[in-house]
């Protein structure tokens, strides 16, 4: 009885973390000191640690990437913003050019694009929620948004902006990033050939004792539930990869005429 292979290289760094967590759960679930490898899954298992604040590295430093992302998104829609707002105010229209001076007047008051975009990046967030609230929130505004037809714009900046907030929020309560940790993709490098020592021993242990005639029963239930949990998560490996499209094949080119 062999413990299938796990596709491991095919696992992202989530699905590698759990996969593990629930292999040494089936194995202390049957009693490491039983099945006589304790030594090697307690190895396995005091990495764990390690493996969690990788994660956690990783997750944070996606979340400050996005934050990057979304804070130039919302630079530029106040700078473009505001640049409208002053075209509005010479619209040819009056009502237009009224509603434009109305919001010019009131979001310029904020300071200019730049000004604003440049502002420290909590500063940043309440000056925009304080424009498109004072927008939202004012009949003359709200009048003025309406007859400068630029609705959209406001919804875009308060989207962008509550969006950047939502994420500031996740990445103070991950912690920032500590560059003591190291990198998830290493500590796989240090994790799988613990893993390959824990099963090769149980291989070993579950043979040796078979050839002996001893009863392997707690073995073969381990292995078997191990196999089940590898088959499910390979299978999940397998879904989860993207598939390649095959590119559609060049027509042919088309025949030349014979000379006559």
């Amino acid at each position: 009885m062999k413990i299938i292979n796990v596709k491991a290289k095919k696992l992202g760094n989530t699905a590698y973390f759990q996969f593990m967590k629930d292999f040494t759960g089936i194995l202390s679930k049957y009693d490491t000191s039983k099945l006589k490898i304790k030594n090697l899954a307690d190895n396995l298992e005091a990495f764990f640690p390690e493996l969690q604040a990788g994660l956690d590295k990783e997750k944070s430093s996606q979340i400050t990437k996005l934050l990057n992302d979304l804070d130039h998104q919302r630079d530029v829609l106040i700078e473009d913003f505001i640049d409208w707002l002053e075209i509005m105010q010479r619209f040819p229209d009056t009502t237009v050019a009224a509603g434009g001076q109305v919001l010019y007047h009131y979001v310029s008051g904020f300071g200019f694009g730049k000004d604003i975009a440049n502002q420290p990046q909590q500063s940043e967030s309440t000056i925009l929620t304080n424009i498109v609230d004072g927008i939202n929130n004012d009949d003359t505004r709200s009048a003025a948004i309406a007859a400068t037809n630029g609705t959209d714009w406001v919804t875009a900046i308060k989207n962008v902006n509550n969006e950047f907030i939502a994420q500031y929020v996740n990445r103070v309560a991950d912690g920032a990033v500590d560059n003591t940790v190291e990198n998830f993709s290493s500590l796989r490098k240090k994790v799988s050939p613990a893993y390959s020592e824990v099963v090769g021993l149980l291989t070993n242990r579950y043979g040796n004792d078979k050839a002996d005639k001893q009863d392997v029963s707690v073995y073969e239930k381990c292995i078997g539930e191990l196999n089940v949990l590898i088959a499910q998560t390979n299978i999940s490996a397998e879904l989860s990869k993207p598939h390649k499209v095959k590119p559609a094949p060049a027509a042919a080119p088309a025949a030349s005429e014979s000379k006559q």
